[in-house]
């Protein structure tokens, strides 16, 4: 209910229904994600940033967690951080369509379109996609023609999905 009513719009009756359910649990992952996304929903990303950080102080690498911050970070216009965030969290759970999403947005935020391009790339080869993926990664080839180790890895990646995709 707390999810639908902050879905809704409606942050001020989610805020009323995680309180009456929060005391029974306080350290519960889910009601803690649930505030945050309450903060945010209100407005406030800044809020729900701060206090997903600190529990990712508590809890490092914990995946859930590191989404919301990472969402959080976005809505608080910190696309550059949430980039870093999220580089990290993919280096830990790789194969993550939902991550690699999220990527794709903190990308286009900070404006690495190549970026984008990539973190889609991957999104689209997680899901079986493999023409997509390689779709992507042609878009991303330009876009960093003059930085060889960019170009080099997307060219090698490229290779990876043609095998995958089986050769054709």
């Amino acid at each position: 209910l707390v999810l639908a009513l902050t879905a809704a719009g409606r942050p001020a009756d989610a805020a009323l229904e995680l309180d009456g359910i929060w005391s029974d649990s306080p350290d519960r992952l889910e009601y803690i994600i649930a505030g945050a996304e309450i903060d945010v929903t209100r407005g406030r990303p800044e809020l729900a940033a701060e206090k997903l950080a600190k529990e990712l102080e508590n809890s490092p690498g914990n995946h859930p967690i590191t989404m919301a911050y990472a969402n959080a970070l976005m809505k608080a216009q910190q696309p550059h951080i949430a980039e870093e965030v999220l580089i990290a969290q993919s280096r830990v759970l790789p194969k993550d369509p939902g991550l690699w999403y999220l990527l794709a947005e903190a990308y286009g935020l900070a404006n690495d379109i190549a970026g984008v391009h990539e973190a889609r790339a991957e999104f689209f080869v997680l899901n079986g996609n493999f023409d997509q993926a390689i779709k992507q990664l042609g878009y991303a080839l330009p876009l960093v023609r003059h930085n060889f180790q960019q170009s080099a890895r997307i060219k090698q990646r490229l290779d990876e999905i043609w095998e995958m995709k089986g050769g054709t």
